[in-house]
């Protein structure tokens, strides 16, 4: 389900819905607390054409994640087709800064785009915190 392609940067794959439950998230979160040990990490979300709506549980899941002190996120990249996903990333977004979590969160149309994001996000980061 998900994959680190390079250090400190963590690509999921939520195929469908289900994928993103928050019982489901278990091992993710822990290799991204192993991952942000030294400084945050990125983590590229690429969320299947079949996922068309994200269950209010996912973003209250995931605003409890970013305020754990063992975890450090610095950039948050969301691939979907979807408008009503695409609108629950971004209003994850505007929560997150609401509650002072420096995260930077975008979403993008393809896979590409969102890696290059965050790979030149986690470089920034890496050259700010050596």
């Amino acid at each position: 389900m998900f994959e680190m392609p390079m250090p400190g940067m963590l690509l999921v794959r939520y195929r469908e819905a289900s994928d993103m439950e928050p019982a489901r998230q278990e091992p993710f979160i822990e290799a991204i607390r192993t991952a942000s040990r030294l400084r945050p990490v990125a983590i590229v979300f690429v969320i299947g054409d079949g996922v068309r709506s994200v269950d209010f549980a996912v973003p209250s899941f995931w605003i409890k994640v970013v305020a754990d002190p063992s975890i450090q996120i610095g950039a948050m990249a969301m691939v979907t087709t979807s408008l009503a996903v695409g609108i629950a990333a971004r209003s994850f977004g505007a929560a997150s800064r609401f509650r002072n979590q420096p995260i930077e969160i975008r979403t993008f149309a393809d896979e590409p785009s969102a890696v290059t994001w965050a790979r030149h996000t986690l470089f920034a980061a890496i050259a700010q915190h050596p």
